[in-house]
C-alpha cells in the first residue's frame, strides 16, 4: 500500500493545525457552536447517522475543555485529543506538554469525552509519548483511539494493534502483514479519500477477506473517525484500480 506515496522524509511541520489552533482560541463559544451545528447538519442531510467530533485545536486547558463541551451538546461522540501536537508555546518542552495533556487537561476535558485520542507520527508525538497519553485516558475512564501512520511508516498501527484499540485514523502508510492482524484488535480502520492517496481498507473484526473500504468521513464535517460502522460479510477484494466503494454508514457507529 505504502508504494502507492512516497514516503516523507521531513517531520510534521503542524502548519494548518497550528493556523486553526489560532482561530479557535480566537472563537467564543457560540461561534465554536453555530459553526459545528451548520456542520452537523449538513451530515445529517446528507445521510450521516452517527458524529464523532474530536478536539484537538484548542490545545490549552481552557480551550480543549471548552471545545469538547461545545461538541458535546451535538453528539455523545466526543473525544479528546489534546495530543494532536505540540503547541509553539510548548515548543521548547515537549515532555512537559504531554505532562499537561495527561494531567490537568485531562482532568477538565474527560467529563466532557467519551473517547481519548493521539497523533502518533514523526513531527508530533512518539509511540512512548501515545502511549502515556493513552494510559492516563483509560484510567479516566475513556476509550482510546488513535491516529497513525499518516505521512509515512511509524510505530501508530503496530501499537492500535497491542492495545487493541477501537479505531485508528489515517493508516495511509500501513504494510499487508500488520494489517491481517487487526482482524482480531482493531475494529476500525479508516482513511479519507484524496487525489493521490492510497486506499485503506476495513479489517474489522470480521476475517481476512474482508476488504470492504470504510466510509470516508465527510470533508465538510468537524468530525472525524469511523463512519463506515462494521462490515457485515466477507466480500471479494476489489479489482485493481476499483475507486473505494461507500457503504451506507451503520446506526450503530463507533458505538
Amino acid at each position: 500500500m505504502s508504494s502507492f506515496l512516497p514516503a516523507l522524509t521531513t517531520p510534521y511541520a503542524a502548519g494548518g493545525i497550528r493556523t486553526t489552533v489560532a482561530a479557535t482560541r480566537a472563537a467564543t463559544d457560540e461561534q465554536l457552536l453555530s459553526h459545528a451545528a451548520r456542520l452537523v447538519q449538513e451530515m445529517l442531510r446528507q445521510g450521516t447517522t452517527t458524529v464523532e467530533i474530536k478536539s484537538g485545536y484548542g490545545l490549552s486547558v481552557r480551550d480543549e475543555a471548552r471545545s469538547l463541551a461545545v461538541a458535546r451538546q451535538l453528539t455523545e461522540q466526543t473525544t479528546f485529543l489534546g495530543a494532536h501536537v505540540v503547541p509553539q508555546e510548548h515548543a521548547d518542552d515537549p515532555a512537559g506538554y504531554v505532562d499537561l495533556v495527561t494531567g490537568p487537561m485531562l482532568e477538565a476535558c474527560a467529563p466532557h469525552a467519551r473517547w481519548i485520542d493521539a497523533f502518533c507520527e514523526r513531527g508530533a508525538f512518539d509511540a512512548d509519548q501515545a502511549r502515556a497519553v493513552l494510559d492516563a485516558g483509560e484510567a479516566a475512564g475513556l476509550r482510546g483511539r488513535l491516529h497513525a501512520n499518516q505521512l509515512g511508516p511509524g510505530p501508530g498501527v503496530r501499537l492500535a494493534c497491542e492495545r487493541g484499540l477501537l479505531a485508528v485514523d489515517h493508516c495511509t502508510y500501513s504494510r499487508p502483514r500488520p494489517r491481517h492482524h487487526w482482524t482480531s484488535t482493531v475494529r476500525t480502520a479508516s482513511a479519507g479519500w484524496c487525489p493521490g492517496d492510497a486506499p485503506t481498507w476495513c479489517c474489522s473484526t470480521r476475517p481476512p477477506t474482508c476488504t470492504w473500504p470504510i466510509a470516508p468521513a465527510s470533508r465538510s464535517s468537524p468530525a472525524s473517525g469511523s463512519a463506515g460502522g462494521r462490515c457485515s460479510d466477507p466480500v471479494r477484494p476489489p479489482a485493481p484500480g476499483t475507486p473505494p466503494a461507500v457503504r451506507p454508514p451503520s446506526r450503530r457507529g463507533a458505538a
